[in-house]
């Protein structure tokens, strides 16, 4: 099996456990369960909606004969989403009932099966487990699905006209079992049998949801949803991140850490401005003291050279969390840039390494400033070798250095000390192979050499 095959704690219904994976689907899932959710039902219709670029085939088998549908209390507004689902316009779906049915399992895109405890006529595929299992080898899930498709071929077929008629005929017998509650309670009608006629009741999941069982199912959801995505985009799958996002805020619109995760991915991966600020500014319409929202506000505002509004972003994050310091660099970096603010924008960066004196950004900034905005070249240059003593190869800070050593104190052997670290962390960095042909040129006549680190530059930039 590949790396990313392992096991799942088993829950009931079984929504909890493959719900999750079953969003991953691509193409066409074989879904086999003892039950039929509503609330289930109602996200894969959610899943249908946000793929309707792609024909998704869903066959889905449930242990139910006709009767089952009539008489162990099926919610008529399930049967319902059932039926709406089967005329799905983007996608093939089919239902077949299965009766004695005890296996929970789904298979996606021939790649990658779940299930849970039942019977299979491959006894080495699974014994009875107490938790469910995830299969990635091909070869096994090729087998799991052979036998779950002999199934399939015996199962009966449903149409969405059959699960309307049972859905009239259940909501006649709650309407009628409902007045004999009413009007015979005294009859020997148990309060359980009251409970089954309501319809719709929901079955609490068995065992522990993430250790937070006091969550009700739909905060479940999203929080699950959350922790995919932020697991997605740590792993570089930002369209996966941003589905699992959209799939949380259809459950709610105005959840505010959806909403924040979702702007970060637009800003940070998929470079989308217009959308992340949209996203900030919905966070900041219901929480207006967001620190992050407004962080983040003021790096797309930053980024698209909207200084002023910057500025104004970045101070409210300071005012509500004044010791947030990556920000307080931003407002130095902003300021620095300023005619007329470069010492505001240094004690801005002061203050952050007052928190962090490690801070990297934090001191090339600084030595940027002080360098080449208010030409203090002698504190700039203290504070790059500060910035290169914590990290010996940090590309900007060494090739300032080599710069400083070579135009300034026309030091050769320690500029091309510094360039080559340069060229070392950085084989493109395009101005320095130009500085060392010049240095090979002009300074050493060594032609050759010369030659060779513009050939250098032109393999790593052909219009050179």
């Amino acid at each position: 099996m590949e790396d990313d095959s392992g096991h799942f704690f088993f829950q009931s219904p079984w929504k909890n456990i493959f719900l999750w994976n079953f969003m991953e689907v691509e193409r066409e899932a074989l879904i086999v369960s003892p039950t039929i959710d509503m609330d289930t039902l109602r996200k894969m219709q959610s899943i249908l909606i946000a793929r309707s670029q792609r024909k998704l085939r869903i066959q889905m088998m449930f242990r139910f004969t006709e009767n089952d549908l009539l008489v162990k209390g099926m919610d008529p507004e399930t049967l319902r989403i059932l039926a709406l689902l089967i005329q799905e316009p983007n996608s093939r779906i089919e239902i077949r009932l299965v009766p004695n049915l005890s296996l929970t399992a789904i298979v996606l895109d021939d790649r990658k099966a779940l299930l849970s405890t039942g019977e299979l006529s491959s006894a080495s595929l699974q014994e009875e487990l107490n938790f469910g299992q995830i299969f990635m080898d091909p070869d096994i899930v090729a087998a799991f699905k052979e036998d779950l498709m002999e199934i399939w071929n015996r199962a009966e077929r449903q149409d969405p006209d059959k699960l309307m008629k049972y859905m009239e005929r259940l909501k006649d017998r709650i309407d009628l079992r409902k007045e004999l509650v009413l009007e015979d309670e005294d009859k020997g009608l148990s309060f359980s049998d009251s409970e089954f006629i309501s319809g719709g009741k929901r079955i609490e999941p068995l065992g522990m949801d993430r250790k937070e069982p006091h969550l009700d199912e739909t905060r479940k959801i999203i929080k699950e949803l959350l922790i995919r995505a932020r697991d997605a985009a740590e792993m570089d799958r930002a369209q996966a991140a941003l589905f699992y996002l959209e799939e949380g805020l259809t459950l709610d619109p105005n959840n505010v850490d959806l909403l924040l995760e979702k702007g970060k991915i637009l800003f940070e991966v998929e470079e989308d401005l217009d959308g992340a600020l949209a996203c900030f500014d919905r966070v900041l319409d219901l929480d207006e003291d967001n620190r992050d929202a407004w962080a983040y506000s003021g790096m797309c505002h930053h980024k698209r050279g909207e200084l002023d509004d910057a500025l104004y972003a970045y101070d409210q994050a300071t005012d509500i969390d004044s010791q947030h310091y990556p920000v307080w660099i931003k407002k130095g970096i902003i300021l620095g840039s300023m005619k007329g603010r470069e010492e505001d924008g240094l004690k801005c960066l002061e203050y952050a390494l007052s928190q962090d004196p490690y801070n990297e950004e934090a001191w090339y900034h600084k030595g940027s400033i002080l360098d080449q905005r208010l030409g203090r070249k002698d504190e700039g240059i203290l504070a790059y070798k500060t910035l290169l003593r914590i990290n010996p190869k940090h590309v900007k800070g060494a090739f300032r250095m080599g710069l400083l050593s070579y135009k300034k104190f026309k030091d050769v052997p320690k500029a091309k000390k510094y360039f080559n670290r340069v060229i070392e962390a950085d084989p493109g960095h395009l101005q320095c192979w130009m500085f060392m042909a010049e240095i090979a040129d002009e300074v050493e006549h060594d032609f050759g050499a010369a030659f060779e680190y513009l050939e250098s530059a032109r393999e790593h930039d052909p219009s050179s």
